[in-house]
């Protein structure tokens, strides 16, 4: 993680001291970069209570947890690839960025909460 937060704070200081630096691109690239990485873990980790796609119903199952962490992982590493993207091809302001990215991140979070519900109560009822 201090390598992450390093990647990002360098450039805005760079930019800040005059050094044209896209620093938009290189925090979408940073965070694309994390979330790829997240969702490379998240299928392989074990049911626990400090990582992973930890809702309500994976934490009461292993097979739900299982399910659900393969899930998110593959939507983590999508999302990375497509703020990367968005990285290269946009030219929105930070704030916008911002905003865009917690918006995303959340719609991400309900889909995963929604699909480990669909997941438990489909092995509950097995």
């Amino acid at each position: 993680m201090s390598i992450f937060f390093v990647c990002l704070h360098v450039p805005i200081l760079l930019s800040i001291t005059g050094v044209n630096i896209q620093v938009g691109l290189v925090i979408s690239i940073s965070i694309g970069v994390l979330m790829i990485g997240i969702g490379t873990l998240l299928p392989n980790t074990k049911r626990n209570a400090l990582f992973g796609a930890r809702t309500k119903w994976s934490l009461k199952d292993d097979e739900v947890w299982k399910q659900t962490n393969q899930f998110a992982g593959k939507l983590f590493i999508w999302f990375g690839l497509l703020l990367m993207a968005v990285g290269f091809i946009s030219i929105i302001s930070i704030g916008l960025f911002a905003s865009m990215l917690t918006l995303i991140f959340a719609i991400l979070m309900i889909i995963i909460e929604i699909y480990s519900y669909k997941s438990y109560k489909n092995v509950e009822s097995n």
